[in-house]
């Protein structure tokens, strides 16, 4: 129960605003098509369930954001999406095409700070616009479902004063905002 709780709160941290502070836990980077479907499951609602009124679509959801990142990084200044990556991308295209068919997610595309800052910007969009792409195309994963959202530099995990630190911010993450309803 104990595990259970600390991997609840591990995923409903907001996003950050630079790096992870000291006991900060960070994202789970789910590994499997299992680890996924948990890592962005749909809550339980205590009350009413706010896309319940819904009969087609897209139903966004504010008060559940469930989030992880994909163990896939990026070369300084790239915005493809490096072969050695492809099968944690693939485990999430599972687990879309499975246990989260009805899962709509950001995708949220990082940089570190080499570089200026609309160009960051920028990259962060094609970054996260290529994850897009290749779970459309590989799975065929609804348009709708998935949404590309640049942070450029803004929101590192680690220092950028280190080349480590760079490697961890260029990055994409997951947020499961709502449902997508047949």
């Amino acid at each position: 129960m104990k595990t259970q709780m600390a991997l609840i709160a591990t995923l409903l941290i907001p996003l950050a605003a630079g790096p992870l502070a000291a006991g900060e836990a960070p994202l789970p980077s789910p590994t499997s098509e299992a680890a996924w479907t948990h890592a962005l499951a749909r809550p339980e609602y205590k009350g009413p369930d706010p896309c319940a009124q819904h009969s087609k679509g897209v139903c966004v959801a504010d008060n559940y954001r469930p989030r992880a990142q994909a163990l896939a990084r990026f070369r300084t200044d790239a915005d493809a999406i490096d072969p050695q990556y492809n099968p944690a991308l693939d485990e999430l295209g599972r687990a879309l095409q499975k246990g989260l068919a009805d899962a709509v997610l950001n995708i949220h595309g990082h940089a570190d700070s080499t570089g200026g800052e609309d160009h960051n910007l920028a990259l962060s969009q094609r970054r996260a616009a290529a994850v897009r792409a290749y779970l459309m195309e590989r799975f065929g994963i609804e348009p709708e479902r998935l949404t590309p959202v640049a942070h450029g530099e803004a929101a590192p995990v680690a220092d950028n004063a280190t080349e480590e630190g760079r490697r961890q911010n260029r990055r994409v993450e997951f947020e499961r905002v709502g449902l997508w309803i047949r």
